[in-house]
């Protein structure tokens, strides 16, 4: 909950911040070939989201101060990547009609019209950066630095075309 509050306070919607797992397990003590329970262990793990990568690192530090034990996964993405990913496609498509209208002009043919197209689907989901781990006695700087990762979409299409 004081994750959650200092996130609150740095303008981060309840939108943006995420249950990803919670789990509480019993903490042991063996003595004597005997196992006693003497306490649980709670994790919570969060999802939050961050529209302006210029405040990543406050807001990593102001989790670290509110008591995160661990900071991971941190992976970049367009917002937009649906439109973004159309316009790949588009754009693909155009090259290759193109691309079959020059080939078929250099054997004498013409391009007559599209058969068929298939879509290649690409996969760069972006890369995690490491993983950084604050334990809990430790203060973190306030001026934790994280450069975004940058981002490539891309598409892949092949266009069959009926030649005359």
């Amino acid at each position: 909950d004081g994750v959650r509050a200092s996130l609150r306070s740095l303008g981060l919607r309840d939108d943006a911040v995420k249950t990803r797992s919670y789990s509480v397990d019993p903490e042991m003590q063996y003595a004597d070939g005997k196992a006693k329970v003497i306490g649980y262990i709670a994790r919570h793990a969060l999802d939050v989201r961050v529209d302006n990568l210029t405040e990543l690192g406050a807001i990593i530090d102001a989790a670290g101060g509110a008591g995160a034990t661990r900071v991971s996964d941190i992976r970049y993405d367009a917002k937009q990547r649906e439109e973004i990913e159309a316009q790949a496609l588009m754009m693909a498509v155009r090259n290759g009609l193109k691309r079959a209208d020059v080939m078929a002009t250099a054997a004498g043919r013409a391009v007559l019209g599209v058969w068929r197209i298939d879509d290649q689907r690409v996969s760069n989901t972006p890369r995690p950066y490491p993983m950084l781990e604050a334990m809990p006695s430790l203060k973190l700087s306030q001026d934790t630095s994280i450069a975004p990762a940058e981002l490539e979409i891309q598409a892949s299409v092949t266009v069959t075309v009926i030649l005359r």
